[in-house]
C-alpha cells in the first residue's frame, strides 16, 4: 500500500514538473531573435540578391530578376538592380555605374566580394546550370580588369589586393594574379583554403567542417592523416569543426601554407554545423549551425495556442570562434521554408555582421574580442 501510495506521488511529482517545465516555455517571454536585435537596412528589389560591404558603413546590393535568367538555353542579358545601402542611416540609392558593368559582362551574378584596398570587385556569376561559374574583377568605376572561368561549385577569395585564390580539385588551389595572367599558379594548400590573413599577413586562418560550406569548404585532398598532421574532415561530427592557422611568408596562399596549429572545437550538442564565415582581420570567424526547433509536444502545444501559422522548421544559430576555438554566441533565429539566413558578411572594421533574411538585408552589431 506504502509503495503505491509512493508511486503515485513520484507520478503526480513528475507530471506537475513537465507542467511546468511547458509552461514556462510557453509563457516566459522568448530570447528576442537575430532579426530582432538587427537593423533593417534594406529590401532588395528582385527575387534573388547577392550583397557585400564597400566599406564599414555601406552595402553593396546586387538584385537579379529570375525571369532574365535562363539556364536550359542560350543565356539573357543580366537584368536586376544594383544599390549602395548605409548600414548607419538605411538610406539606399542607385549604382548606375556598377550595373551597367555587370550589364555588359552578363551572367547572374550570385557572389560579391571587395578587395581589401576597396577598390576592386571580385564577383560570380553563372549563365548555365552546369555549376561553371564565371568569375571576373572589375574596378568600382566600372572597368573589368579581368575574367576567368572559375572552379566548379567553388567562389575565389581575395588574398589580397592583386590576388585571389580558389580551390580545386584534388587539394589543390589556384592564385589568380589579378594584373599578370601569366603569373597564375597552382598550389597545395592541403585542403585547406586560407581565406583571411591575419592583420600583420603571417597567418591565415581556415576553419572546416564535416558538411557542406559556404565560403570555406573542404577539398577532398587524397592525403593521409599522418601527411597533413590531423584527422580527415569525414571524421568530424555533426556539430563539430576544426579551427587551423596556417604560415604565411610571402603572399597569402604560397605552397608552403602548412597548418601551424588545429584546434576541435564543436557546437551546443543538437545543433549542426552548416556555414562559415571568416572576419577579414583573419583572426576570427562565424560559424553557423541548425537544429530541430523545440520538441513535438511543445511544438503541438503551441500550435493549438498561435493564432495563426505553424511552428517554424528548424532554427538557425551564429557564433564567433577565435584561433583557439573559443566559442562566443551570437543569437538564434527560426527559419522557416522560405526564410533562410543567408549571405552572412563581415564588415571590413569586424564591428558588424550583415545578412540577408526573406526579402531583407540586416546589419547586426557583434561582439568585440
Amino acid at each position: 500500500m506504502r509503495a503505491r501510495a509512493v508511486l503515485a506521488c513520484a507520478l503526480v511529482g513528475t507530471l506537475a514538473v513537465g507542467t511546468l517545465a511547458v509552461g514556462a516555455t510557453l509563457l516566459l517571454p522568448p530570447e528576442r531573435s537575430l532579426t530582432e536585435r538587427a537593423r533593417r537596412t534594406a529590401l532588395a528589389r528582385c527575387e534573388s540578391r547577392a550583397n557585400c560591404w564597400l566599406d564599414s558603413d555601406r552595402l553593396l546590393i546586387v538584385s537579379t530578376t529570375l525571369s532574365c535568367v535562363n539556364f536550359d538555353g542560350a543565356p539573357k542579358p543580366w537584368c536586376g538592380s544594383v544599390d549602395i545601402a548605409s548600414a548607419r542611416t538605411g538610406h539606399v540609392e542607385s549604382e548606375p555605374v556598377i550595373h551597367s558593368m555587370l550589364v555588359r559582362e552578363g551572367g547572374y551574378p550570385y557572389f560579391l566580394a571587395v578587395s581589401p584596398d576597396g577598390r576592386r570587385l571580385l564577383w560570380s556569376s553563372s549563365t548555365s546550370n552546369d555549376g561553371w561559374p564565371n568569375d571576373a574583377v572589375g574596378t568600382l568605376g566600372g572597368t573589368v580588369v579581368r575574367t576567368w572561368l572559375g572552379a566548379c561549385n567553388n567562389t575565389p577569395e581575395w588574398l589580397d589586393s592583386s590576388h585571389c585564390i580558389e580551390a580545386d580539385f584534388g587539394g589543390a588551389s589556384h592564385i589568380i594574379d589579378i594584373d599578370h595572367p601569366a603569373r597564375d599558379r597552382k598550389v597545395s594548400t592541403h585542403g585547406l583554403i586560407p581565406t583571411a590573413a591575419s592583420r600583420d599577413r603571417t597567418t591565415h586562418l581556415a576553419v572546416e567542417m564535416g558538411v557542406s560550406q559556404v565560403e570555406v569548404e573542404p577539398v577532398e585532398s587524397g592525403l593521409s592523416a599522418s601527411e597533413v598532421d590531423r584527422p580527415a574532415v569525414g571524421s568530424l561530427a555533426p556539430n563539430q569543426f576544426r579551427v587551423n592557422v596556417l604560415a604565411g611568408p610571402g603572399r597569402p596562399g604560397d605552397a608552403d601554407s602548412r597548418p601551424l596549429r588545429s584546434k576541435l572545437a564543436a557546437l551546443p550538442q543538437g545543433w549542426k554545423c552548416c556555414d562559415v564565415t571568416t572576419a577579414p582581420s583573419g583572426d576570427r570567424a562565424i560559424v553557423g549551425g541548425v537544429t530541430d526547433t523545440a520538441s513535438p509536444i511543445v511544438q503541438l502545444v503551441r500550435h493549438f495556442l498561435r493564432a495563426e501559422g505553424s511552428p517554424p522548421r528548424r532554427r538557425i544559430g551564429l557564433w564567433i570562434t577565435d584561433a583557439d576555438g573559443h566559442l562566443t554566441p551570437i543569437g538564434i533565429q527560426d527559419s522557416g521554408a522560405d526564410t533562410e539566413i543567408s549571405d552572412i558578411h563581415w564588415s571590413p572594421d569586424c564591428r558588424s555582421i550583415a545578412f540577408l533574411y526573406g526579402a531583407a538585408i540586416f546589419v547586426l552589431p557583434v561582439p568585440s574580442r
